[in-house]
C-alpha cells in the first residue's frame, strides 16, 4: 500500500518537473499577459462521484481547471465540516502550491482579495488560474501536472492527514490493492516505517512470487540506494524510494541493499509485475499456535483470514493466533470490524463522530462465530487506520495482547471520490474514536509490549516481536 508520506514525495517530485519544463519553454513569454486580463468561464462538470470500483476511474475527460473546480467542489460538499469551512482557505492553499513550483518569473501573480462567498472567490481563483495556465506550455503534461498542485494545495490547506489527493496512476494502483482481483504492479516489498530520526530503510517482508523474491531480496537487506539515489538523507526519507512503493511497468529499478547478516552488497535490478497479491499468508509455529499475516485490509480480508487459519488444520490443538498487522496502512473499515467480531460479541468496536459531534457507535457482528483463543496482535509505526481499530479493540476489550511498537495514528473514516481525469480525492467524512472513546488519530495505539525488530534481527531469520508474542500466548495459556 501506498503511503502518505511517500505521495507527497511524488507530487513533489512532480512539481519539480513541472519547474524545468516551464523555465525550458516559457521565459520568452513570461510577460505576454498579466493578472486579470485573461478571464474564463469554468466548465461545469458534475460533481465528484463516489469510488465504488476502479473501473470508474475510466470515465472523464483530460484535467485541467475544471477537474481543479471539481475538486473544490467536492470537497466542499463531502468534508466533515464542509458546510462550514472557509473556502478561501482553500483557494490559498491552490494557489500557494502552485506558485511554489513556478520558476521566479511567474511569481509575480498574486491571488486577489477573496471575499468569502464560494461562488465569487472560485471564479476570482479561476480567473488567476487560466491566466498562469495560459503562460505554460499546452501540453498535457504541464497543464495535468499544474492541476496536480492546485489540488495537492487544497488538501494540505485544512492540515488534515486524510484528506488527500491522489493522481491518477496512484488512485488507481491504490484501488487495486484494495482489490481481491485486480492486479497492481509491484515489486513485492514492504519497507520500515520512515521516522524522523530513522538511519535507514529495510525490508520486512517479501512476497511470495513477486520480482524481489525472483531477485533473492530478503528481509533485513537495508536499501541503500535507488537508481543510484540514497534512500536516506539526514534521517529524511527521499523521493528515491518511491520507485520501489509506486513502480511503474516496463521501468527498470535498479536497488542496492547491505545485508547484515553476512555484511554483503547486493544490487539487483528488479522490474514491477502486475499480480494480485495475496493480502494474507499463515503458518503454523511451535506449540499450536497460528501466525497470519494481513497485508491490508482488502474488501474480503475477515473471510481470508479465517480461510487462511482453516487451512492450518490446526482444530483442537490450537493455542492461539498471531495476527501481524505490521506495516498494514488499513482499508475497509467493516473488514476490521468482522476481525474483531471473531474474539467479542455484543461489544463496540469504535465510535463514528460525525461534523455535529453526534457518535454513532461501531457494534460488533453477532453473527461472526468466536474463535475462543488467545490473540496477539502484532503493530508498528505503518499500521495504519483499520489495523488501529482492531489494535484498539483488542487492547480496550481486553481480547488480547498488543505486542511491537506504536502505531501510525491515522485513524478516521474518509471515502475515495473521482474526478473526471481519474485521479481522486480521499476526504475525511467522519472521525473515529476507539471503543473506549478515546482518540487515536494522531495518537496511536501503544503496545502492551514494546518490541522491535531490527534488520540485523531479519536478517538472522529472528523476529523478537513474535517470540515476544509467543510467550505471552504460552503464558497465558498455562
Amino acid at each position: 500500500m501506498v503511503r502518505r508520506s511517500n505521495l507527497v514525495i511524488v507530487l513533489r517530485v512532480r512539481a519539480a518537473m513541472l519547474v524545468l519544463l516551464v523555465c525550458a519553454f516559457v521565459l520568452p513569454l513570461a510577460y505576454r499577459a498579466t493578472p486579470g486580463n485573461a478571464a474564463s468561464t469554468p466548465i461545469a462538470l458534475p460533481l465528484c462521484k463516489e469510488l465504488d470500483t476502479p473501473k470508474d476511474l475510466l470515465k472523464g475527460a483530460a484535467p485541467g481547471l475544471a477537474v481543479v473546480e471539481q475538486g473544490y467542489q467536492c470537497i466542499l460538499r463531502h468534508y466533515i465540516t464542509g458546510r462550514t469551512i472557509d473556502d478561501r482557505v482553500l483557494l490559498r492553499g491552490a494557489f500557494h502550491e502552485i506558485t511554489q513550483s513556478l520558476p521566479s518569473d511567474l511569481t509575480v501573480f498574486t491571488l486577489p482579495p477573496l471575499v468569502g462567498d464560494r461562488d465569487v472567490d472560485w471564479q476570482l481563483f479561476a480567473d488567476t488560474y487560466s491566466t498562469i495556465a495560459q503562460l505554460l506550455p499546452q501540453t498535457e503534461t504541464i497543464q495535468q501536472a499544474l492541476a496536480e498542485l492546485a489540488l495537492f494545495g487544497m488538501t494540505q490547506s485544512l492540515n488534515d492527514d486524510h484528506l488527500s489527493y491522489w493522481p491518477q496512476d496512484e488512485t488507481k494502483d491504490y484501488l487495486a490493492e484494495l482489490s481481491p482481483t485486480t492486479p497492481a504492479p509491484t515489486v513485492g516489498i514492504v519497507t520500515s516505517p520512515a521516522t524522523t530520526s530513522a538511519t535507514s530503510i529495510f525490508i520486512t517482508d517479501v512476497l511470495p512470487g513477486a520480482p524481489a523474491s525472483a531477485a533473492g531480496l530478503r528481509p533485513g537487506d537495508v536499501i541503500e540506494q535507488i537508481n543510484g539515489q540514497p534512500v536516506i538523507v539526514h534521517g529524511q526519507e527521499t523521493s528515491a524510494l518511491s520507485a520501489l512503493t509506486t513502480p511503474t511497468l516496463g521501468t527498470p529499478i535498479t536497488v542496492v541493499v547491505q545485508r547484515p547478516a553476512s555484511g554483503a552488497r547486493l544490487t539487483v535490478t528488479l522490474q514491477a509485475k502486475s499480480m494480485v497479491a495475496q493480502p494474507v499468508t499463515a503458518r503454523e509455529l511451535a506449540s499450536g499456535i497460528a501466525y497470519i499475516k494481513l497485508f491490508a485490509f482488502t474488501s474480503n480480508a475477515a473471510d481470508r483470514v479465517m480461510a487462511a487459519l482453516k487451512s492450518l488444520r490446526l482444530g483442537s490443538s490450537l493455542r492461539g493466533i498471531i495476527l501481524d498487522l505490521r506495516g498494514n496502512a488499513g482499508g475497509a473499515e467493516d473488514q476490521a470490524i468482522q476481525i474483531v467480531s471473531a474474539f467479542a460479541h455484543h461489544g463496540v468496536v469504535g465510535y463514528r463522530v460525525q461534523g455535529n459531534g453526534k457518535r454513532v457507535a461501531l457494534h460488533t457482528d453477532d453473527s461472526v462465530t468466536l474463535l475462543h483463543t488467545s490473540l496477539a496482535v502484532l503493530t508498528d509505526g505503518d499500521s495504519a487506520s483499520s489495523s488501529e481499530l482492531v489494535a484498539g479493540a483488542v487492547r480496550d476489550l481486553h481480547l488480547g495482547v498488543i505486542v511491537g511498537s506504536r502505531t501510525a495514528g491515522e485513524l478516521a473514516s474518509a471515502y475515495f471520490y473521482s474526478l473526471s481525469d481519474g485521479s481522486a480525492l480521499e476526504i475525511t467524512q467522519s472521525h473515529i474514536l476507539g471503543a473506549l472513546g478515546e482518540r487515536v488519530d494522531e495518537i496511536g495505539i501503544t503496545p502492551n509490549q514494546q518490541v522491535t525488530a531490527t534488520a540485523a534481527d531479519l536478517s538472522r531469520g529472528d523476529d523478537p516481536v513474535i517470540d515476544r508474542a509467543v510467550e505471552d500466548i504460552l503464558q497465558n495459556r498455562t
